[in-house]
């Protein structure tokens, strides 16, 4: 499927049109939501379709605001668990897209680079008085030469960082997931990526107390 990168996400979603009252494709896609809602403590993975993640993110994002125009025709709009979740919670969707590059330092680059701009499309980060002064740090601090621990703990804290400044935890929704070990095993570094990736994936989706 076509790579959607951070912000072609965030321009995907907003600029959504209605949707047609009778498509069976799109409303089985919506009522993933409904599944979600469900079971408590379900991370959003696996999906494969770009259109699920930007379907899931509009979807439950407190961002919008316009969830009954747009999901009201479809059956994941009929469950009244559902359909109180739409809208309520931040939601941070990632992409791994562009965690590529010819060697493993190469690639460490890029991920610094693309946490770089996740922090400045949130610049809560550094502001809010929600967040305690060590995290305003860290955000504040990150930088193309942060160590790799730093790495390994952004997105942790980044959800935390969002738990704090919302009232509410997190959904993180991640797409393009398998891009970086397809890279690394042409490029032949396949066992530094597992090295470096187990525990950044641990601290964000299993260590972490953080996410809905």
């Amino acid at each position: 499927s076509e790579t959607v990168r951070p912000q072609q996400q965030c321009d995907t979603a907003a600029a959504m049109p209605p949707l047609p009252q009778e498509i069976g494709l799109i409303d089985v896609k919506t009522m993933m939501c409904a599944e979600i809602a469900e079971i408590s403590g379900v991370r959003p993975h696996g999906f494969g379709k770009t259109l699920a993640a930007n379907t899931l993110a509009r979807f439950f994002s407190s961002e919008y605001t316009d969830q009954n125009e747009l999901f009201s025709e479809l059956s994941v709009w009929q469950d009244d668990k559902t359909r109180a979740a739409a809208g309520r919670y931040p939601v941070l969707s990632l992409s791994f897209a562009d965690w590529t590059g010819t060697s493993f330092d190469k690639l460490l680059s890029n991920v610094r680079r693309y946490f770089i701009r996740l922090r400045e499309a949130h610049p809560f980060l550094t502001q809010s008085p929600l967040i305690s002064e060590t995290l305003h740090r860290f955000f504040s601090d990150f930088s193309e030469e942060s160590s790799v621990a730093d790495i390994q703990y952004f997105l942790q804290w980044l959800c935390k960082a969002l738990e704090l400044h919302f009232g509410i935890k997190p959904i993180v929704i991640l797409d393009d997931y398998d891009t970086p070990f397809l890279n690394a095993w042409h490029n032949h570094y396949a066992k530094d990526l597992a090295g470096f990736m187990d525990p950044l994936m641990g601290l964000t989706f299993r260590s972490t107390q953080s996410l809905t």
